[in-house]
Parts: C-alpha cells; sequence; structure tokens
C-alpha cells in the first residue's frame, strides 16, 4: 500500500516540478542559473534529509 502511494505521489510531483523548473526559468532568465538553483536546494533537502534522519553513511 505504501509503495502504491509514493508511486501515486511521484506521478503528481513530476508535473509539478516541471512548472516550477519554467517558471525558475522565466525568473532567472537563462537555464543554466535555472539548473543551478534546482539542482542547489535539492542538494540541501537531500542533506537536511539524511542527517535527520541519521542515513549519513562516512564510506562513500
Amino acid at each position: 500500500m505504501l509503495l502504491a502511494a509514493l508511486g501515486v505521489l511521484t506521478g503528481i510531483v513530476t508535473p509539478l516540478q516541471t512548472a516550477v523548473n519554467a517558471r525558475l526559468r522565466g525568473t532567472l532568465g537563462t537555464p543554466f542559473r535555472a539548473s543551478l538553483v534546482s539542482f542547489t536546494v535539492g542538494l540541501a533537502a537531500t542533506t537536511i534529509a539524511a542527517l535527520l534522519i541519521g542515513q549519513v553513511t562516512g564510506g562513500l
């Protein structure tokens, strides 16, 4: 049941991310800047989530 819910959530969020990226590109003016902001925010969110969960591994 949880995997099905995650699949539905992924299907909802994917078009939303596309719309956010398009608006970000329009606001920042270039695709490079939009990509930089998008990846930076994603990296920060992933890092914070990993630290909160405690799944950070030192052997990478």
